[in-house]
């Protein structure tokens, strides 16, 4: 069976294979997603085995190495670089598990002069322009011009949908020349 570790923060991780064995690596507090009301947190880690790893914590490195030795798949969505300083950025992992595919997906990619910046969902939407695309009718009393919310984290979603087809595409490199990739 795949196996992969999943370090992903929220939900621009939750759509890589439902078929495969995953672990969820979260923080001691658990994903902040899973106490706010209404995330469908169920629906999104449907089949995942948690577990609560404190990587700042040498022993909680050893673990994640550990886990990385054997897996398929290593996800994260943290602030480009974070994994590096944490000891588990791609170099790192790929000296222990060289067949190993790595997926990084952060708000404004791994470079550039934005790549530092947070961002969620709505910050996203506003920023890309999309909330500008759909404006509000002027029936229901909005101006022409004003921004609308796509009602569901539609940036998280496909974000999530990107990445898995990218790991599929890396899991398929891999079966033919042998080695993994970022």
């Amino acid at each position: 069976a795949a196996c992969h570790g999943d370090a992903r923060r929220f939900r621009r991780g939750n759509f890589q294979g439902r078929a495969a064995h995953r672990r969820l690596v979260e923080p001691r507090t658990g994903d902040w997603s899973r106490t706010t009301p209404g995330l469908g947190t169920r629906e999104f880690n449907r089949n995942k085995k948690g577990i609560a790893i404190d990587l700042k914590h040498p022993d909680g490195i050893a673990l994640a190495k550990r886990m990385i030795a054997t897996a398929d798949v290593v996800m994260e969505s943290f602030r480009p670089g974070v994994m590096t300083r944490l000891g588990l950025g791609y170099e790192a992992v790929r000296a222990i598990n060289p067949r190993i595919v790595y997926c990084s997906v952060s708000a404004y990619g791994q470079t550039g002069p934005w790549k530092n910046k947070p961002g969620v969902d709505g910050i996203v939407q506003a920023v890309s322009g999309m909330m500008s695309v759909l404006g509000r009718d002027e029936e229901e009393g909005h101006a022409d011009d004003e921004p609308l919310k796509i009602s569901f984290p539609a940036v998280d979603m496909t974000g999530g949908l990107l990445a898995v087809q990218g790991i599929l595409l890396a899991l398929l490199a891999r079966e033919r020349h042998g080695v993994g990739q970022h």
